[in-house]
């Protein structure tokens, strides 16, 4: 009896021990016969191989693995016989058929290298005024910008040599001289801009104009004091009206000089907004430049104007472009308009995150962070895929896919350093600290139409005037319960964001810092104040591509586990 029942309890314990492997058994074979039933529902429409079989296949079958692959194929295929037409037409007809295919990046881009080299066979001045014209949102605009800035600089050079003797070149390489000596104020390097010349009537005179042309930042200095204006006058005008002075010396005609301090993204003299212009009268600067007239005397006699500063939209990014059309007091209507400046097909974005806590503790994360507008394929509205850098705990997430279906459902997948990828219905358990208080995909990038929108008038913002607009989301699983949105009048950017929690209480304000690219907009900067908790994130764009053409399979779960060791 003894033996027998040693014999059992063995017996029952190697079937004990046995079934240890069963449930991992029977999850590897789920897998892979899951993985077999989605190949064997794929194989006859990519036999097929034609826009209208996998269209089939996607309807059918939205949830099988190869979603993003029959996607990727569509675009392939539409694309096909117009680039193998390889001509302007065709390319152009492509764009205007399918906008929302990947390609429609490639086809762009080589429509505009055609009509660059075209302009710049021609290369005259004239040809590039009118590419400028014609075509404002080329990706070649800002070679078009210079070599037109340059020609003119050339032919101005040339007629003030034959009627001055004027050396507008030498001027141009002493100026460069002097800018490697110019001092910071008022936190501009005032040697950090391109010059440009011209020579305008004055009141049947002539005025040499010249035009020192910085980036947006120094417009920092509008506004300033008239102890600043000297400054600047000490470091860089002074210098410069010397140096005119004698090269004008013969020349009665030229009746004023005149300092244009101006802003351009691009430094472009087309698109110029004067922040500050000082104009000397001739004959006082060439006394000057001898030492025969002091600097309080020039400085008394000399015209400083210091134009209004300009709202955000009015400073214009391209030859041609114009302020955006006004907008109806709805608050949909301006929710709307406002994202459709921000919006793009797809984008790469790296960024740094800084996340403060109110003891002091600090939590920092790199992030790159690949977004793709899907516009109802598949049945998703859009898909990211965060990958995180540097983070200080390997328990957060590698890697976090996000889709958002056309009902506004949220799925996330999450990548260990290890492992396959997983489906969470809670991914903040594996989000890195930096990125608690912000998820871009809950709190930045709701869709317009899944808020209900109330426009409540207007407020101050700084400078400037902003509409108050409240947007409540439709989903009860929100992130927040409510939102203000502060959106700039003339830009329509939104300058700040107010968050409540599901209490009604304020929650979390964020401002944003806005910069443009592509005719995009997108923020270069961004801190999140979280009231409740005292934590303070700052988000810094470090890098950004506006509609690189990302292929769908990006966004596949499977793509994630190539997201383990890097994002390309």
């Amino acid at each position: 009896m003894k033996t027998r029942h040693i014999l059992t309890v063995c017996i029952l314990a190697l079937l004990l021990s046995s079934c240890a492997f069963l449930p991992a058994f029977t999850e590897d074979e789920y897998a892979r016969r899951q993985h077999d039933e989605m190949d064997g529902q794929y194989a006859p429409y990519r036999q097929r191989n034609t826009i209208e079989a996998y269209r089939e296949f996607i309807a059918r079958y939205p949830k099988n693995m190869y979603l993003e692959t029959a996607l990727d194929q569509i675009d392939n295929l539409e694309f096909a016989p117009y680039e193998k037409a390889d001509t302007i037409a065709a390319y152009t007809e492509f764009v205007a058929r399918y906008p929302g295919n990947r390609y429609a990046v490639t086809a762009k881009n080589r429509i505009d290298q055609a009509t660059i080299k075209d302009c710049e066979g021609i290369d005259t001045i004239e040809g590039y005024r009118q590419f400028l014209e014609k075509y404002p949102d080329n990706i070649f605009t800002l070679t078009a910008q210079d070599r037109l800035q340059d020609l003119e600089f050339r032919q101005l050079s040339q007629k003030l040599q034959q009627q001055y003797g004027f050396d507008l070149l030498l001027y141009r390489l002493q100026v460069k001289r002097l800018q490697k000596e110019l001092p910071f104020e008022s936190g501009v390097n005032l040697g950090d801009f391109t010059l440009f010349a011209t020579v305008e009537p004055v009141e049947g005179k002539k005025c040499f104009k010249s035009h020192l042309i910085y980036s947006p930042d120094i417009t920092s200095l509008t506004g300033t004091p008239a102890a600043v204006q000297e400054k600047i006058f000490d470091a860089l005008i002074s210098k410069l009206i010397i140096t005119l002075a004698n090269q004008f010396r013969s020349a009665p005609d030229i009746d004023r000089f005149s300092f244009v301090i101006a802003s351009s993204l691009h430094r472009f003299y087309g698109d110029e907004t004067t922040v500050l212009e000082y104009i000397f009268p001739a004959r006082e600067a060439r006394l000057f430049a001898q030492n025969m007239f002091g600097r309080s005397q020039l400085l008394a006699l000399a015209a400083i104007r210091q134009p209004p500063a300009p709202l955000p939209a009015a400073k214009k990014t391209q030859p041609g472009a114009t302020v955006s059309s006004p907008v109806k007091l709805e608050g949909g209507d301006i929710m709307e308009k406002s994202t459709a400046r921000r919006r793009a097909h797809d984008t790469i974005m790296s960024s740094t995150w800084n996340r403060v806590s109110r003891d002091g503790t600090v939590h920092t994360v790199k992030i790159v962070r690949k977004w793709k507008d899907f516009n109802g394929a598949g049945g998703f509205k859009e898909k990211s895929v965060t990958k995180y850098f540097h983070h200080q705990n390997r328990l957060y997430a590698d890697a976090i896919l996000t889709t958002v279906d056309t009902r506004g459902a949220r799925q996330h997948w999450y990548m260990l350093s290890k492992g396959d990828p997983g489906l969470t219905p809670d991914i903040d358990n594996y989000r890195p600290p930096a990125e608690w208080d912000f998820p871009l995909a809950e709190f930045a990038e709701t869709p317009v139409e899944q808020e209900r929108h109330q426009y409540s008038g207007t407020v101050s913002c700084d400078s400037t005037q902003c509409f108050v607009v409240q947007s409540t989301p439709e989903s009860a699983d929100a992130a927040y319960a409510k939102k203000t949105s502060f959106i700039e009048q003339q830009s329509l950017l939104p300058l700040k964001i107010e968050y409540f929690d599901k209490s009604g209480a304020l929650w979390k304000t964020a401002h944003f810092d806005w910069q443009e690219t592509g005719g995009i907009w997108f923020w270069r900067q961004a801190i999140i104040e979280n009231v409740q908790t005292g934590a303070v994130t700052t988000i810094i764009v470090t890098d950004v591509h506006i509609n690189p053409g990302l292929p769908y399979s990006d966004f596949a779960p499977g793509a994630l586990l190539r997201h383990s060791t890097g994002m390309q």
